[in-house]
């Protein structure tokens, strides 16, 4: 995978495909609270059309109790898929970015509370991708979250970097360049990426 070069050490991988932002959050804070001076890798996947389910039971019925671990609560984690263009409101571009910045920007402050190191990269979002930065619910966390040398934005995604080296994805056919990246491709992307993160003396 692209992060194999970053990894020091044991990994572990949340990784779970299909994953929706909101998880990816969720787990890595709770990670982050439990440990100290330890590395964190996101991937930031598909922004849009994915929302976090716990299907765990509810209340006196739910399963997951003080004795059992995070692990033990990771099958219950699925995700639900939207269209996009059928749930506008739900998925509106400028309320995705302005959420997505946001917890960027109370993950950055978290992780670094507790001494960890970080890097933040798009694995699925192509850098013409529309959204105002000047829009008054983005501005402040855009620029904020910009400024950050450990945040990589979509201009140096993973889907924007094998596109315009020719590696298309592995099911071009059915998705064209939305598709899943191959292993060629995460192995030049994590390349690219290390370049940038050596430019910018972390990691």
């Amino acid at each position: 995978m692209w992060y194999s070069r970053f990894v020091e050490g044991e990994l572990i991988d949340r990784t779970r495909a299909g994953a929706s932002t909101q998880e990816m959050f969720l787990l890595a804070a709770t990670d982050a609270l439990k440990h100290t001076g330890d590395r964190f890798l996101f991937g930031a996947g598909v922004l849009y059309g994915r929302l976090p389910i716990y299907s765990d039971g509810v209340y006196t019925d739910e399963k997951i109790g003080a004795a059992h671990s995070l692990e033990e609560c990771l099958p219950y984690v699925e995700t639900q898929k939207f269209e996009p263009r059928f749930s506008v409101a739900m998925f509106h571009h400028t309320w995705v970015w302005a959420t997505f910045y946001t917890q960027v920007a109370a993950m950055s402050a978290l992780l670094q509370s507790r001494g960890h190191e970080w890097l933040l990269t798009h694995m699925s979002t192509p850098k013409d991708e529309h959204f105002n930065p000047q829009h008054p619910l983005i501005k402040n966390s855009h620029e904020h979250v910009n400024a950050m040398k450990n945040y990589v934005d979509h201009a140096n995604s993973c889907q924007q970097v094998c596109m315009e080296w020719g590696i298309r994805p592995l099911d071009w056919q059915t998705y064209g360049r939305h598709g899943h990246h191959t292993m060629e491709g995460q192995q030049f992307f994590g390349k690219w990426i290390k370049r940038i993160t050596d430019h910018r003396g972390i990691l």
